[in-house]
Formats: structure tokens, sequence, C-alpha cells
């Protein structure tokens, strides 16, 4: 364990030196445990929520909500629609295998369905997926992310033909099997 006494280097606030921070190189081990707001409630009864995973690059955002058998509450599905309205975002609604907390105490990311929701709040097809299918498709969101949904649902034609030059040389031959391999599960 790592006590930290110095400043954040992200928004300059105090470390506090009290409480240890793992050292690891999973960002979620510095994550704080759920918050309870209650303390908020209110005649709308409007709480916050979580999010499970926003990415941004260049302006854009990529907004992912997880579920592993649940389905969107009224309040994750009024989010989501207003965020999905705004052009610089991508939602995507991932259906996870189910798994027990990891040795890093957090449930492992298992994709193994997906559905963007467009900017009129509808949730699109569903795509089959995996783990290194997501992998490479958010590599290539993360490089081209301007593009929005496309890297997510392009066919594995697409994909070769105008993303797969986007990553690394020693790479593409592994992603390409990836996206292909994935796509064939819904043949």
């Amino acid at each position: 364990m790592v006590v930290h006494t110095k400043l954040c280097p992200l928004c300059n606030r105090p470390l506090d030196s009290s409480r240890p921070i793992p050292d690891a190189h999973s960002i979620f081990l510095r994550q704080q445990t759920a918050v309870d707001y209650s303390c908020l409630s209110n005649v709308n009864n409007c709480l916050p929520t979580n999010v499970d995973g926003i990415t941004e690059r260049l302006g854009q955002f990529l907004m992912m909500e997880l579920k592993h058998g649940e389905e969107l509450s009224t309040g994750q599905k009024l989010m989501l629609c207003a965020l999905a309205a705004v052009k610089e975002f991508t939602v995507l609604v991932i259906d996870c295998e189910w798994s027990p907390p990891n040795n890093k105490g957090a449930r492992s990311f298992t994709p193994e369905t997906f559905r963007y929701m467009d900017k009129d709040g509808v949730l699109g097809p569903v795509f089959p997926t995996s783990v290194k299918d997501f992998a490479a498709r958010y590599d290539i969101w993360c490089r081209t992310p301007s593009h929005g949904v496309r890297p997510f649902v392009c066919s594995p034609e697409e994909f070769k033909s105008v993303y797969l030059k986007w990553l690394p040389g020693h790479y593409q031959q592994a992603a390409m099997e990836a996206v292909q391999a994935a796509r064939e599960v819904s043949s």
C-alpha cells in the first residue's frame, strides 16, 4: 500500500494521507464505495444515478451502461435518452455475463451483447460481442471518436476496410479475428 500525502495531479485536491490507496494499475481500485444519496430525497423523487463507464476523447463521449440480467431503471433510461440526444455522446447498453467479484473486488468486464441508443432514445438492434471484439472496437472508438457508434456496429468487412488501419500492425490480425468471430455468433 502507498500512502499519498500530496495533491492530486488531476484535480489539485489534497490526497487523504490517512487513507491508503492501493498501488495498482487498475483505475477502479481507486474508486469509492457506492454512495447513499437517500439524504437528497425530494418531492420529485429525483436522485443521482451511478455511471458504469464513460470515456471522453477529443470532446466526444462514450457512455456505457452495463447490465447483468436486469433492466434499465426509469431514471437510467431518462438519463441515457437525454445523453443520446446530445451529438457528442455515443450511448451503449451492454449485456454482460454475471460474475462474482474478481480478485480485485470488482466484476470482470464480460460483454455478451450490446445495443446502441439513437438520438431519439430508441435502442437499436442487438449486436453479439466478446471481450476481444469489444476491446478492438473500443480501441478504434478511442482513435476515431467522431465516428460515434459506427466502430461498434459496423460489419467485419467495413471494420477491415475502414478501421483496421487505425490499429498497430501487430494487433490487426487478432482484432480482425475477434470481430469476425463475434459477428459469426449471430449468423
